[in-house]
């Protein structure tokens, strides 16, 4: 058996060979299907963490730099496991950032801070408001995602792909396609080249799909 490509993106697929095999018994794939399989997983996989914002594996404190939107900051990565640590990040050289303890946490995904008008003056160092070392932005540490991918997408992630290896033809653009009185129909735009995520696969997605976040920051 080929061995299979290590992931392109460097993240684990979010499905296996197995599970492909598992769904088509009872014929099992080739030494050649494999080698392709582990190909298209990347591929899914890849399509499916960009249409859910998200990587599907867990991560143990984070550390990510936020700009607050008002009072609060949504956190991307869902599910949010626990909020670690919030440090307010000064603007100035001179001025050192500042931990964060006015801050509530709701269980789901935002972090609010308490008395939003009022807690800069009262918290930070007077010295900030001199020096105008107040950008706004926050660092903050949290522990969130997935500690294994769910059915769900795991089921999509391997569907999408035996569609492509069970494909009739791998002529790019065929939808559809008679020979007597033998007919079938694509109903994914891949054909049989590409790994294409359907309409009811994003609807099967939904609702793993970070749809509102606060804006992160590259640092």
């Amino acid at each position: 058996m080929s061995t299979p490509p290590a992931p392109l993106s460097g993240l684990p697929t979010l499905a296996q060979v197995s599970d492909i095999e598992n769904r088509i018994l009872p014929r099992t794939l080739s030494p050649a299907e494999q080698t392709r399989a582990a190909v298209l997983l990347q591929d899914a996989s890849a399509q499916i963490r960009r249409y859910c914002r998200k990587t599907f594996q867990s991560i143990t404190e984070d550390i990510q730099v936020f700009r607050a939107n008002g009072s609060a900051i949504k956190l991307p990565g869902r599910p949010i496991v626990s909020v670690d640590n919030v440090v307010a990040i000064s603007g100035n050289e001179y001025c050192p950032d500042l931990p964060v303890t006015w801050w509530t946490f709701d269980e789901i995904d935002e972090i609010s801070f308490a008395e939003a008008s009022a807690s800069g003056v009262i918290n930070l160092p007077e010295a900030w408001y001199e020096f105008g070392a107040y950008p706004g932005t926050f660092r903050v540490t949290y522990t969130h995602g997935y500690p294994v991918v769910p059915d769900e997408v795991v089921m999509v992630c391997a569907t999408a792909v035996i569609s492509v290896l069970l494909a009739p033809t791998m002529a790019a653009g065929v939808i559809g396609e008679t020979i007597g009185s033998y007919s079938y129909r694509l109903e994914r735009t891949g054909g049989g080249l590409a790994v294409a995520l359907s309409e009811a696969d994003l609807a099967a997605l939904n609702d793993f799909r970070d749809k509102t976040a606060t804006i992160k920051l590259e640092v």
